[in-house]
Parts: C-alpha cells; sequence; structure tokens
C-alpha cells in the first residue's frame, strides 16, 4: 500500500517533534506577518471543511459549556452596548478581543490584541494553566 504525501508528512511529524515544533513556529511567524492573507485562507480552508469545522466545534463547545456561555455573554454585551471594548490593555491597540480568566466571571474579560491575546495562551498553556 502506498502512502499519500499528506500521511507521509503526518508520520514524519509524529516521529520528528521538532520539526513539528519548528513548523509551528514558522507558522505563527508566517500568521504574524500577514494576517489579511492568513485570513484568508483560514476562511477557504473552512469553507472547504465545513462539516468537519463544524463538528469540531460542536465538540468543543459540548466539551466546554461554561466557555460557550462567557463568549455569548461578551459577543451578547458588546453588541447590546452593556459592554464596551477597550484597547489592548499591553499595547494599546485598536483590534481586539476578550480574554476570560474565569470562565465563572462571563462579563469580567481582558481586552487584548490577537498577538498579546495567543502570546498570554501559549504562556498560560506552557504554564500548564490551560
Amino acid at each position: 500500500m502506498t502512502m499519500t504525501h499528506a500521511e507521509s508528512q503526518r508520520r514524519y511529524r509524529e516521529t520528528h517533534p521538532e520539526y513539528a515544533e519548528r513548523h509551528r513556529e514558522e507558522q505563527r511567524r508566517y500568521r504574524e506577518a500577514h494576517p489579511e492573507r492568513w485570513q484568508d485562507i483560514h476562511r477557504a480552508s473552512r469553507a472547504k471543511n465545513r462539516d468537519a469545522a463544524n463538528a469540531y466545534i460542536g465538540k468543543y463547545n459540548k466539551e466546554h459549556p461554561e466557555r460557550r456561555t462567557a463568549h455569548h455573554a461578551v459577543s451578547n454585551g458588546v453588541r447590546h452596548g452593556t459592554l464596551l471594548r477597550g484597547p489592548c490593555e499591553i499595547c494599546g491597540g485598536e483590534l481586539v478581543e476578550g480574554h476570560h480568566d474565569d470562565y465563572g466571571k462571563p462579563l469580567d474579560v481582558r481586552w487584548l490584541c490577537p498577538l498579546h491575546h495567543s502570546q498570554l495562551h501559549r504562556a498560560l498553556k506552557g504554564a500548564g494553566d490551560e
């Protein structure tokens, strides 16, 4: 049985974790340097794999109902004007995302730009808090 190129790549990544880490780092740098292009790639991939993406989101929502509730509360609060977006608390950037330190307090969010939000999550994941 012959392997497809994707299977071959997957097997190589599994047996060479240093490659996988380097590849993730290169992807992260590209995403940060070319956010508009990355969004186009992400949208095209999501449209192509809509069923799989919806299944993943459904699974995530079932596994983390408190997160889903908190995300909806923030979205509704911003839409209705009861919660105002602030600038990124680190750099002052205007394009921000809400970060929950405690999902039990759904409207208590920290406003962070995508770069600082992803850096915070990487630090939390490294510390084992996520």
